[in-house]
């Protein structure tokens, strides 16, 4: 394997690795914490990291730029811009 073929993939390792490090945290600990609060509580909770969270790096990050001509435009989930009668309400 090349150095290039092994860097990359190293590389492709650990997101994945940080990624489910990610997840595994949130859904064990962060839910588990979140379900000893009170209904009202836990809603004001989950609002406050909802409003903290989108920051331009994590959208960046999560959503990750695409050019016109890439595989979005092939996208099985449809856009409310390609569905007949759609609006953004």
């Amino acid at each position: 394997m090349s150095l290039f073929a092994q860097t990359v993939t190293i590389i492709c390792t650990v997101g994945a690795a940080t990624a489910a490090g990610a997840f595994f945290t949130f859904s064990t600990f962060t839910m588990e914490g979140l379900k000893r609060l009170a209904h009202a509580q836990w809603a004001a909770a989950m609002q406050a990291i909802n409003k903290e969270a989108p920051t331009p790096l994590f959208m960046l990050l999560l959503i990750r730029h695409r050019s016109p001509s890439s595989s979005a435009d092939r996208s099985p989930i449809p856009s409310a811009s390609r569905v007949r009668g759609a609006s953004l309400a």
